[in-house]
């Protein structure tokens, strides 16, 4: 198995971080809010009891709300139920209700090859479920200074990928369905962008993330929520650090 900088295995790290989202109250409940939402999305598009195939599930924990969830990895761990690609995927034609993905869609070395295998792995009305950083003035500055992964807006489609936990850019998901809209469109017909929606100015720093794991009140965390509701307008050109985006096959 793949050492990372730590010089632990890519299991070790996963139960690292399944330990810190269960001790740090903010990060915890960032997750659970965008489980959360995807379910109520779910229930919006009328999709009952869909099998959901998490890719990059690293220490999720969607289970605990949709029991019909299948975790898979690039590597195995404790918290991975298959080993998968998601630039080849064991799946048959037709098959698939949802794949979602957390944090992952960036990492992905060749997204044509991904929403290829999405296209053909999801059954008429399935959905790809995204949540990925996002390019706003606010992230620009987040992602290009204080955070290790790369993040170039004027990447392309592809990267080279040595190390599939580390190696990404944090930009692609900008890149595929912002900057190079009318190419992902052209190329792919079949999946519809259906929802776009931009999120989280400070509610994920606060937290501190699954490095520096901060444990700030719970009062606290409740006010930057509210203050970010507030703030929902600027999210998409000035403060967001994520997106959402859910493509739907027709």
């Amino acid at each position: 198995m793949k050492k990372n900088n730590n010089k632990i295995t890519y299991r070790e790290q996963i139960n690292h971080y399944s330990k810190i989202i269960k001790q740090n109250f903010a990060l915890f409940k960032f997750y659970q809010d965008n489980y959360k939402l995807f379910l109520k999305k779910l229930d919006r598009l009328d999709i009952s009891n869909p099998k959901v195939i998490e890719l990059g599930c690293g220490p999720s924990f969607l289970k605990q709300f949709h029991e019909n969830t299948i975790y898979t990895d690039i590597e195995l761990h404790d918290n991975c139920d298959l080993i998968v690609d998601a630039q080849k995927m064991p799946f048959e034609n037709n098959s698939i209700d949802v794949f979602f993905l957390q944090n992952v869609f960036h990492h992905i070395p060749d997204i044509n090859n991904f929403l290829r295998e999405a296209d053909r792995c999801l059954k008429k009305n399935g959905i790809v479920y995204i949540i990925d950083p996002h390019n706003s003035l606010f992230s620009s500055i987040v992602y290009k200074y204080f955070h290790h992964e790369e993040f170039d807006v004027k990447g392309k489609w592809t990267f080279l990928s040595k190390n599939p936990q580390n190696d990404s850019n944090q930009a692609l998901s900008w890149i595929v369905f912002e900057r190079d809209l009318k190419q992902f469109n052209d190329k792919f017909p079949n999946l519809n962008i259906i929802h776009k929606s931009y999120f989280s100015f400070l509610s994920y720093i606060i937290t501190g993330g699954l490095n520096y794991n901060f444990k700030l009140p719970k009062l606290f965390v409740k006010i930057i929520d509210i203050c970010e509701v507030l703030l929902r307008s600027f999210m998409k050109k000035f403060l967001g650090l994520y997106c959402c985006v859910i493509l739907k096959k027709l």
